[in-house]
């Protein structure tokens, strides 16, 4: 997949997979398919699967480096105040 295309909304992959699935929700007689919803089913579920991830580890992501570099300036202040006391 292109770079381009990973970087669309859910919102957009949302619409694209229903439009694809109303297309394949009939087979070539024009009868409803079950397989075929089953398959859009799970092809949602695998869309929002893969977008929840995605908005987890951003957050997760931005807040945890947030975290580190407060830890770190802490930690170098400590070792400064130790350095004092020697």
């Amino acid at each position: 997949m292109s770079p381009a295309l990973q970087l669309l909304p859910c919102g957009v992959w949302i619409s694209v997979w229903l439009a694809i699935g109303q297309s394949l929700g009939k087979n070539h007689r024009g009868e409803s398919d079950a397989m075929n919803y089953w398959m859009m089913f799970w092809t949602g579920a695998l869309v929002i699967a893969g977008c929840s991830f995605a908005v987890i580890t951003a957050i997760v992501s931005v807040f945890g480096y947030r975290d580190l570099m407060q830890m770190f300036r802490r930690l170098t202040a400590q070792g400064g105040k130790e350095k004092e006391n020697e």
